[in-house]
């Protein structure tokens, strides 16, 4: 997930939001509940979906660091290492 390179303008949609509007037919035709949905995917998308897969991505880039340190120092400490070779 790339983040949104443009800045958060208030009424303006990024394109995250408006893939989510898309995804649920969720647009303004002039309705009275259309403006809430469009606040409410809004919402979603800034304090929910986002934030959720912030920390998702933190953690799986966090257990990929820490699993590539523990191979190492197995590898260090093992006999995995090459032999000199002998003449």
């Amino acid at each position: 997930m790339q983040p949104d390179a443009q800045i958060a303008v208030a009424g303006i949609p990024s394109s995250y939001e408006l893939k989510i509007m898309q995804r649920f037919a969720i647009s303004d035709q002039g309705r009275p509940g259309d403006r809430w949905l469009l606040e409410t995917a809004r919402w979603a998308w800034r304090t929910k979906i986002q934030v959720h897969l912030n920390i998702d991505l933190r953690m799986r880039l966090w257990t990929l660091v820490e699993a590539v340190r523990v191979l190492r120092r197995i590898r260090a400490t093992c006999c995995w290492r090459r032999r000199p070779a002998r003449a």
